[in-house]
């Protein structure tokens, strides 16, 4: 599966002054907690799945190191359940695609492999119809977001320094600008 690019990821999100650093340390509290509505093996499914959303690289670590998952997790505990059961199916979906299609449950292949299934699973993104299609443009989307309010995604990854003062602003240097009102 071709990863969507972190800019790009951005572009869809957008932008906002309340991201906050702080997130990462509130998410390593969560993943030390436990699991809040997911078992031991959909959260394996949601980690490997998220973090071939957003794979680390040699720039930034990607969304298992912004503990995406267990952060994913905690939110489902506020949800109603049928949020729960639609996240639950919707790993389900996954694990059944990678059995269909390599024999193998998704958490035991390799990264390349599971990019293969969620690839097949991208390619109705436009116009998901199956259960798996589905889940796969919900699930891309909250991880695109949790990702980018840490300090790894909007620090190490966008290079965000926050609100800087600046010592000179020439104005506008526009001439078809100037003298309009």
């Amino acid at each position: 599966m071709e990863p969507t690019s972190r800019r790009r990821a951005l572009q869809i999100i957008g932008a906002s002054g309340a991201l906050a650093p702080s997130a990462l340390a509130f998410r390593q509290r969560l993943a030390m907690a436990g699991g809040h509505v997911l078992t031991t093996a959909e959260n394996a499914i949601l980690d490997a799945a998220t973090e071939r959303i957003i794979p680390a690289d040699e720039h930034s670590g990607g969304a298992r190191a912004a503990l995406v998952a267990p952060f994913l997790d905690h939110l489902l505990a506020a949800r109603i359940d049928k949020t729960k059961q639609r996240w639950r199916a919707g790993l389900q979906a996954f694990d059944k695609e990678s059995r269909r299609q390599t024999g193998k449950a998704f958490t035991s292949l390799n990264p390349q492999a599971q990019d293969a299934v969620l690839a097949s699973l991208a390619k109705a993104e436009a116009a998901p119809a199956s259960e798996g299609e589905l889940f796969f443009v919900e699930l891309k989307a909250a991880t695109i977001e949790a990702y980018y309010t840490t300090d790894i995604g909007i620090h190490q990854e966008l290079g965000y320094v926050g609100n800087v003062a600046r010592d000179h602003f020439d104005g506008c240097t526009h001439p078809e600008h100037w003298g309009k009102k």
